[in-house]
């Protein structure tokens, strides 16, 4: 798998807006009594927060955060300046490109939806630089 991701050009990566590695699960971790988070709980999180975001761009075209404008982006949906300012940096060490840094911003607003958050926080913005990046969460 890694070898065919290595094929893949940086413009086409660049337009991924998540890639999580996700181990296989073994039959130990099948076992446990213990259950994760249920889908139906999931489902009910992720309605909750689409309503928000839906009631947030209510004067807008828009109604998903995928659908955000990069011009508003940095201005009227700009995350807080910390978590901006944490992103110029990435973007002048060349870790991610002007299309990740909003793609990024992208998906801190679904963070902050879920997390309960007005707007994108420092925690919010590093979760969806992780990601964007493919770390293990």
């Amino acid at each position: 798998m890694r070898r065919y991701l290595g094929r893949l050009s940086g413009p086409l990566m660049d337009r991924i807006d998540m890639r999580v590695h996700v181990d296989p699960v073994g039959r130990v971790d099948m076992a446990r009594a213990e259950l994760g988070e249920s889908s139906a709980h999931i489902r009910e999180r992720v309605i909750a927060a689409r309503a928000i975001a839906q009631q947030r761009f209510i004067d807008h075209p828009w109604s998903l955060n995928s659908q955000i404008p990069s011009r508003a982006l940095r201005s009227v949906f700009a995350p807080e300046r910390i978590a901006m300012n944490f992103l110029h940096e990435e973007l002048d060490k060349e870790h991610i490109t002007a299309r990740g840094l909003h793609k990024i911003i992208r998906v801190s607003w679904s963070l902050a939806d879920l997390h309960g958050n007005k707007i994108p926080t420092l925690a919010d913005v590093q979760q969806g630089h992780a990601l964007r990046g493919g770390i293990d969460l």
